[in-house]
């Protein structure tokens, strides 16, 4: 019994230390967005998505705001005299697929590398192959020397008995697009390169479907717009936060 009394309360104690360390957390990223917000014209109306919803004041709770167009948007805006846009990560991953969990370097042929990117979360049903319940599985990337010349990129899709391989519509590389033409999928491929090894780099599946979203435009490949203007970046915590005004 004198073995297990001082146990539990080391126990009690951790549990303590850690609750108070997540408050402290909260309070800060709490502080952070409101201080953020404060900086913003007097009288502004600020539209998130699904961070900070508890934020009181100058802020309008708009879920799921990150899969909607421009014109869909501002419509909306001009209507309820919203003057800003807020948006992280949060609001965008969750309707992508992400290849970068595993990075391979499969061979070198003629000074080019080819590296294979996979998922744990694969687009699936992407309607590529006659057979239900396909998958593109997985992303080829050939660069040439140095590595960070992007000489193609290849989506293969999987099912039981059916392999397909086709480029993507479009790519997004060091904030430059390319369009392949011919026979493609309906995919775009957006590439985060934050160094020049591409065992570190990130790639993003966006669909088709979602390709003239705000989110997809705004925050992910920062394409100009008639209507919204870059108002302020930065981080909060974990957390990519990207701000813009209305025009």
């Amino acid at each position: 019994m004198k073995i297990i009394i001082p146990m539990v309360l080391i126990i009690l104690v951790a549990i303590f230390l850690f609750s108070q360390s997540q408050d402290r957390s909260h309070q800060k990223i709490e502080g952070e967005t409101e201080k953020l917000l404060n900086q913003l014209p007097q009288g502004s109306m600020t539209v998130i998505s699904t961070e900070w919803e508890e934020v009181h004041g100058k802020t309008v709770h708009f879920p799921d705001l990150a899969r909607l167009s421009e014109i869909d948007v501002l419509s909306v805006f001009k209507k309820h005299e919203i003057t800003h846009l807020l948006l992280t990560s949060a609001d965008i991953y969750p309707y992508l697929s992400i290849y970068g969990d595993s990075v391979s370097f499969v061979k070198t042929d003629e000074n080019l590398g080819v590296f294979r990117y996979a998922s744990q979360n694969p687009e699936i049903n992407t309607n590529m192959l006659t057979e239900e319940n396909n998958q593109l599985s997985s992303i080829y990337l050939v660069v040439g020397e140095p590595l960070t010349q992007l000489t193609s990129i290849i989506c293969e899709f999987l099912s039981e008995d059916q392999i397909q391989r086709l480029p993507p519509e479009e790519i997004f590389f060091n904030k430059q697009s390319f369009v392949n033409e011919g026979l493609t999928c309906p995919y775009v491929i957006f590439i985060d390169s934050t160094s020049d090894n591409p065992f570190n780099w990130t790639l993003v599946c966006v669909p088709q479907s979602l390709r003239d979203s705000i989110g997809i435009r705004f925050y992910l490949l920062d394409e100009p717009s008639e209507s919204f203007v870059s108002f302020n970046s930065f981080y909060i915590g974990d957390k990519y936060v990207k701000l813009w005004e209305v025009k």
